[in-house]
């Protein structure tokens, strides 16, 4: 009995056991469960991760045949154009040898020499001063007036040309014949300006410099009214800069009518002053009659 005793409480106590590893058992499923629902959710996750990697990739194939189709295909000579450039970026042709202005040139040259004529008038008197008790004619008292600011600007003019043609790389012939219409186009301003001067004073000379501001604007500025423009254009000073152009550009012809419009211009200019001179030595019998 004693034995039998012993062998039911040990038989117990390997039930209790049992008991205990089954409930472990159990444990250890339902650990095992949750790690598998973990799992299957990362699975999922890096699936969907796998798939945005390949959208990705997709896309970034589409952008580089893309980028590829819009790569310029250069021929041969286009890539050794690309590469001297390149290498050497401020190269230039070899058959450029010169400075050509173009219209620039020549209209910085009539700039100079009507302001020039502006300032000569400035620093000599437009009429004689003692026109009203010279014998002389009106006429050759101008002249004597207008004989030293001429011989001035002939100088400057013969200047002007000179370095203009020199810019512009002329020949010889085209030095002399630069220069020489520039020297008629200084005289033929100087006059004009001695005019302007005697007919208005300083209300003339401001309208001189205002004829330079107008040689500027049509010069420079491509949207001028065309009023100005062909204002420019019939002044002295549209005329001097259309022959000069014609001189440096060569071939294009005209120039006697330029020649001719400054010689006309010249012709005025002393004829108004002449003018001018011959009013002031009038006197009228008022001014006689007039007590000292």
């Amino acid at each position: 009995m004693a034995e039998l005793s012993g062998a039911a409480e040990e038989l117990s106590g390997g039930a209790g056991g049992i008991a205990s590893g089954a409930t472990e058992l159990a444990s250890g499923v339902g650990q095992l469960e949750t790690g598998s629902d973990q799992l299957a959710t990362g699975v999922d996750g890096l699936a969907d991760g796998v798939g945005e990697l390949a959208g990705g990739a997709t896309d970034l194939s589409d952008g580089l045949g893309q980028a590829t189709e819009e790569i310029p295909n250069y021929t041969e000579h286009e890539r050794q154009s690309l590469a001297s450039v390149v290498a050497d970026p401020v190269a230039t042709d070899g058959e450029v040898t010169d400075l050509n202005t173009g219209t620039t040139g020549p209209m910085f040259a009539v700039l100079a020499l009507w302001l020039g004529a502006l300032a000569l008038m400035l620093v000599f008197s437009p009429v004689p001063l003692h026109a009203l008790g010279s014998t002389r004619g009106a006429l050759r008292l101008v002249l004597e007036t207008f004989g030293i600011p001429a011989a001035i600007g002939l100088v400057t003019g013969l200047a002007t040309g000179a370095v203009l043609a020199g810019i512009e790389g002329l020949d010889l012939g085209g030095w002399f014949a630069t220069m020489g219409f520039g020297a008629l186009v200084s005289v033929a301003f100087v006059a004009v300006n001695q005019a302007l001067a005697a007919a208005f004073g300083h209300i003339g000379r401001g309208v001189s410099l205002l004829m330079a501001v107008l040689v500027i604007a049509t010069g420079v500025v491509s949207t001028v009214p065309g009023v100005l423009a062909g204002l420019a254009g019939f002044l002295p000073v549209g005329p001097g800069q259309v022959g000069l152009v014609r001189l440096v550009e060569g071939g294009t012809g005209g120039i006697g009518t330029a020649i001719a419009a400054m010689a006309l211009w010249a012709l005025a200019g002393l004829a108004v002053t002449t003018l001018i001179v011959a009013r002031q030595r009038t006197v009228r019998v008022t001014e006689l009659l007039r007590p000292a």
